[in-house]
């Protein structure tokens, strides 16, 4: 009778200390989700604040290019007083002023020819 008691007994606390286990597991998942549940709450939010900059960004250039005129004639077009030295051409379209430009900013390199 004793060792049916010891044995009883044992399964007992086995049985208890699973348990115990499963509650440890369980309470380790719940403080899992809830860590990730706060970093997506973190990621909707910021999403949320990036949507909103964006939605202003876009309403901004909406409106830059509604006032924006569609077309510059040559007659509109305003030249700058050229102090450019005599080897450089003129530009005669605004696409050639552009270019111009850049390449008047932009330090130049000789290519050999191989």
């Amino acid at each position: 009778m004793n060792a049916k008691f010891d044995k009883k007994f044992k399964e007992q606390s086995d049985q208890i200390n699973n348990q115990c286990n499963e509650i440890i597991s369980l309470r380790q998942a719940n403080v899992s989700f809830l860590n990730a549940q706060l970093q997506w709450n973190r990621v909707v939010n910021e999403l949320g604040e990036i949507k909103v900059v964006l939605t202003d960004v876009s309403s901004l250039l909406r409106k830059s290019e509604s006032t924006a005129p569609t077309r510059i004639s040559q007659e509109d077009a305003v030249f700058p007083i050229d102090n450019k030295s005599k080897n450089e051409e003129m530009c005669e379209t605004l696409k050639d002023i552009d270019v111009c430009q850049y390449n008047y900013h932009t330090p130049t390199r000789p290519t050999s020819q191989g």
